[in-house]
């Protein structure tokens, strides 16, 4: 019994079948998936890799590593921007720190976009946060391409 399943799995896998789930290289997730407003969320970035990546996430500015979207009945999900941008203001944030291969690094973010030329908390809905990291392939940094990866979706109702 056991080697005809392993066989049939085996088949699936070389088939390529959807709805097969493999694991993320780097995964991305919110303490829980239910929020009240002005709650902070913590946010946990894991690196599956066999090697390091480098993100601002591990860093003393990590909530600049974020992407942050809502959902919608339009078009599935809005981008919201999360701080003020060039020209407006010019902000100094840390470079990207290290987090190792099969470490994870974590923190408190308070949840709040940028609108209008201030800082506005959430409001009740459905969101999605993301984060940006890299892999550095070497000294040339022309080749430290950077990626991104989605966390869970997680609501914020009173």
């Amino acid at each position: 019994m056991n080697r005809k399943l392993s066989v049939i799995v085996a088949a699936i896998a070389l088939m390529g079948l959807p709805g097969l789930v493999f694991a993320q290289d780097v995964v991305v997730k919110t303490d829980k998936t239910s929020y009240r407003p002005g709650e902070h969320i913590v946010i946990t970035v894991r690196n599956d890799r066999a090697e390091s990546i480098f993100s601002i996430a591990q860093s003393a500015t990590p909530e600049f590593s974020l992407l942050l979207a809502r959902k919608n009945g339009i078009s599935g999900w809005e981008n919201l921007a999360l701080h003020c941008g060039w020209p407006e203001c010019d902000i100094d944030t840390d470079g990207p720190g290290e987090i190792k291969a099969g470490q994870e690094a974590s923190f408190e973010w308070k949840p709040q976009f940028y609108q209008r030329k201030e800082d506005v908390a959430l409001g009740e809905g459905v969101y999605r946060l993301g984060i940006v990291w890299q892999v550095r392939g070497g000294a040339d940094t022309t080749k430290w391409a950077w990626k991104q990866t989605k966390a869970n979706e997680f609501t914020i109702s009173k």
